[in-house]
C-alpha cells in the first residue's frame, strides 16, 4: 500500500498568516477560536497540491489584506509541504508572487501581474512538471475522496459515485440476475448486445415511433368513412341493369338498320354508327376522367387535414413545455433578485466598535489606546474578511443563476422559434385545403370538357342523319331517342359500378388501417411488457449490486435506486446511515459515516493520506479506520491563536 504522510508544513504570507511552521504526527489537534487560521491549513495544503482551498475553489484569496482590505504588495506567497511517501521525504514548495517591471522613460515600477514558482526537494520545476509529478503521486480525485470525509457523498456528484462503488464490489453479469429471477429470461436475447440502459432507450424510441404511427390512424380512417361515395343499388344490379340495357341497345340498333337497308349500299347508316360511337367514347373518356381528378383532389384533402390534425398535436406538446419554461424563468429572475437584495444587506453592513472591549471587564479600567487600537484593527480585519467572504457567496450564487437563467431563457427561444415554424407550417396547409376544396367544387360544378374531335363528329353525324333521314321514314327518329336515353342510363349504370368499386377500394383500406392499429396496439403492449421486464431487471441487479457493494462499508449503507409513484424505478447513489441519508445525518454520524468510505476506498485503491476533521470538537468518538491513516484534527476552542498537539509532542508551539 502506497501511504502518504503530512510531516511538516510551513506558510508564509499565505491568506493572513505572516508565518507558520506545523510538525504533525499520526495524529495532529490544532485548536484555536474561529477565524484563526485552522481551515487555512487545511487550503494551504490543498493549493499547494491542486492549486485549489480545502471548499474545492480554485480563484480564492491568497494574499495578505491590509486593515482596509487592500493587498499588501511586494509580498511572496508560499507554501512548503514535506511529505512522507512510504517513509521516503519528499519536500514541495509553491511561491506565489507579484510581477513589477520599469518602463523605458519611467522612474517607477508598474504592476505587470503574478507568477507561481514550483520546486521539488529544492530543484525547480516547470508547472506542467510540478502537476505531472502531483498526479503521478496521487490523482486529485482520489486525494479529495480519502482524505476529506464529507467529499464522497456531499461533493461527488452520485452519477459519478455508483460506478466506483460498483467498480470496487464488481459488477453483477445478465446471466446472474436472470438466474436470480427466471421471469426476466425473457431479456436474454435482448441483452446479448446492449446494456440494459440501451435497451430501455431502445424501447422508449420504438414506443414513442408506434404511438406517433397510431395517433394519426383514427383520422385517416374517419377521413375515409367520410369519402364515400352514395350508391343506391347492389352490385349484381348494377351489372344485371347494364347486361340488359346493352341488350336493349343492340335491339334498338337492329329496328334502325332495317328501317335503312334500303341506303345500306352507299354505307351510310354503318358510317354514321362508327361516328356515333366514337363520340359515345369520347364522352365517356371525358366524364372518366374528370372522376379521376375529382379522386385525386379528395385524396390530397385527405392527406392534408391528417399533416394539419399531427402538426396541431405537436404544436400543443410544444406549448406546454414553453409555459413550463416561462415559469422557471420567473423563478430564476425572482431567486436573482433576492441575491440582490441580499448583496445590497451585505454590502451595507457598517463595522461598529464594542465600546466595552476598550475597558477591562472586571475594574473597567480603560485599556491602553495601542491595545484598544489594536483590537479595533483585529476586529475590523475579521468583520471585512466575513463581508468579503459572504459579498463573494452571494456572488457565486448569482452568477450560477444568471447562467441558468440565460440558458434557460436560450431554450425557451429555441422551442418558441419550433413553435413559430410549426405554426407557420400548419396555416399555408389549412390554406391548401381551402384552396383544394374550391378547386374540388369548381371541378364537380364545371361542365365536361369535350376534346374538339367530338364537335367535328358532332357536326358529321348531322350531314349523315340529314341523310339518312332523306330516306328513312320519320319513325325511326323514336328509336334514335330511345337508344340515346338506354346510352345515358348505361352511363349512369356504369359511373355506378365505377363509385362501387370506388367505395370496395376505400374499405380495403379502412379494414387495412383497423388490422394496422390492432397490430401497433400488440406491438406498445409488448414493448411495455419488455419494459416492465427491465424494471425487474434494474431492480433485480441494483439488489444484487446493493448486498455487494454494502457488504464493504461497516458503518454506512448505499441506496442505488428509487422507486416512483408511478412504479417505475430510477438510479441514484445515496450514502445511509442507520437508514438516514447522509445530508440529514448529525455531524458525527456523516464524519464516521465518511471515514468508514474512506476506508473502503484507500483499501481497494491501495493507498492512505492524511485524513482532516473539521469540527471535531462535535464528535466524541471516531470510528477506527483500518488503512491507519494519519489524522489531523481541526477543533473549535477559546484559544486566541493556533494551539498545535499530537502524540509525539502534547504541546507543540
Amino acid at each position: 500500500m502506497k501511504t502518504i504522510k503530512l510531516k511538516r508544513l510551513e506558510l508564509k504570507n499565505f491568506k493572513g498568516i505572516k508565518y507558520l511552521k506545523i510538525d504533525f504526527s499520526e495524529q495532529t489537534d490544532i485548536f484555536g477560536e474561529n477565524g484563526t487560521g485552522k481551515t487555512t491549513i487545511q487550503d494551504a495544503f490543498r493549493w499547494l497540491l491542486f492549486d485549489k482551498d480545502s471548499t474545492n475553489r480554485k480563484d480564492f484569496e491568497i494574499k495578505t489584506l491590509d486593515k482596509d482590505n487592500q493587498v499588501i504588495h511586494n509580498l511572496e506567497h508560499c507554501v512548503i509541504g514535506t511529505l512522507l511517501i512510504n517513509a521516503k521525504q519528499k519536500t514541495f514548495e509553491k511561491i506565489y508572487k507579484e510581477n513589477w517591471t520599469k518602463k523605458r522613460g519611467s522612474a517607477e515600477s508598474v504592476f505587470s501581474g503574478h507568477e507561481t514558482l514550483y520546486s521539488i526537494d529544492d530543484v525547480p520545476f516547470k508547472k506542467s512538471e510540478y502537476q505531472e509529478a502531483i498526479t503521478d503521486l496521487l490523482e486529485e480525485e482520489l486525494f479529495k475522496m480519502i482524505t476529506d470525509p464529507l467529499y464522497f457523498s456531499d461533493k461527488v456528484k452520485w452519477e459519478n459515485r455508483r460506478p466506483i462503488l460498483i467498480e470496487m464490489a464488481g459488477d453483477v453479469s445478465v446471466s446472474d440476475i436472470i438466474a436470480s429471477d427466471r421471469s426476466l429470461s425473457p431479456l436474454a436475447e435482448l441483452l446479448e448486445d446492449k446494456d440494459i440502459t440501451d435497451a430501455r432507450k431502445s424501447i422508449a424510441a420504438r414506443r414513442k415511433k408506434l404511438n406517433d404511427e397510431i395517433k394519426s390512424i383514427p383520422y385517416r380512417i374517419d377521413e375515409l368513412n367520410n369519402s364515400f361515395l352514395k350508391v343506391d343499388a347492389t352490385e349484381s344490379n348494377i351489372l344485371s341493369d347494364i347486361d340488359k340495357l346493352k341488350t336493349e341497345i343492340v335491339e334498338v340498333d337492329k329496328q334502325i338498320i332495317g328501317l335503312s337497308d334500303y341506303n345500306r349500299e352507299n354505307g351510310l347508316q354503318e358510317l354514321l354508327r362508327t361516328k356515333m360511337n366514337e363520340v359515345a367514347q369520347l364522352e365517356r373518356d371525358a366524364k372518366n376522367l374528370r372522376i379521376a381528378e375529382i379522386d385525386v383532389i379528395k385524396d390530397q384533402i385527405r392527406d392534408l387535414n391528417s399533416n394539419i390534425s399531427t402538426s396541431k398535436a405537436t404544436l400543443t406538446s410544444y406549448e406546454r413545455v414553453n409555459e413550463g419554461q416561462r415559469k422557471d424563468i420567473d423563478k430564476l429572475q425572482q431567486r436573482i433578485l433576492a441575491l440582490r437584495d441580499s448583496f445590497a444587506k451585505e454590502s451595507g453592513k457598517a463595522f461598529v466598535f464594542d465600546a466595552s472591549l476598550a475597558e477591562c471587564p472586571t475594574c473597567k479600567r480603560a485599556f491602553d489606546s495601542n491595545v484598544v487600537e489594536s483590537k479595533k484593527a483585529e476586529l475590523l480585519a475579521n468583520f471585512n474578511k466575513n463581508k468579503a467572504h459572504e459579498l463573494s457567496e452571494i456572488q457565486i450564487a448569482g452568477k450560477e443563476f444568471a447562467k441558468d437563467l440565460e440558458a434557460a431563457k436560450e431554450m425557451l427561444v429555441k422551442d418558441e422559434l419550433e413553435v413559430s415554424v410549426l405554426g407557420k407550417k400548419i396555416q399555408p396547409m389549412e390554406l391548401d385545403v381551402f384552396d383544394k376544396k374550391e378547386l374540388l367544387l369548381k371541378k364537380e360544378q364545371a361542365e365536361i370538357v369535350y376534346p374538339e374531335t367530338r364537335a367535328i363528329l358532332l357536326v358529321d353525324i348531322a350531314e349523315l342523319q340529314q341523310k339518312i333521314n332523306n330516306y328513312v321514314e320519320t319513325d325511326t327518329a323514336e328509336l334514335h331517342d330511345k337508344k340515346v336515353s338506354l346510352n345515358d342510363s348505361l352511363d349512369k349504370a356504369k359511373g355506378m359500378l365505377h363509385n362501387l368499386e370506388s367505395n370496395k377500394t376505400t374499405a380495403s383500406r379502412v379494414k387495412e388501417l383497423s388490422e394496422q392499429e390492432k397490430e401497433l396496439s400488440q406491438q406498445i403492449a409488448d414493448l411495455e411488457k419488455q419494459d416492465f421486464l427491465c424494471e425487474n431487471f434494474i431492480k433485480a441487479k441494483v439488489g444484487m449490486l446493493e448486498e455487494k457493494i454494502n457488504s464493504l462499508f461497516k458503518f454506512v449503507n448505499f441506496k442505488l435506486f428509487e422507486t416512483q409513484i408511478n412504479g417505475g424505478i430510477i438510479e441514484t447513489c445515496v450514502a445511509l446511515v442507520d437508514g438516514v441519508p447522509f445530508s440529514d445525518a448529525n455531524n458525527a454520524a456523516k464524519y464516521n459515516a465518511g471515514l468508514d468510505i474512506i476506508n473502503t476506498l484507500s483499501t481497494y485503491y491501495n493507498v492512505s493520506a492524511p485524513i482532516f476533521i473539521d469540527n471535531r470538537e462535535s464528535i466524541n468518538e471516531i470510528i477506527n479506520v483500518g488503512t491507519d491513516p494519519q489524522i489531523i484534527n481541526l477543533i473549535v476552542s477559546k484559544d486566541k491563536e493556533l494551539r498545535i498537539e499530537n502524540k509525539l509532542n502534547k504541546k507543540v508551539a
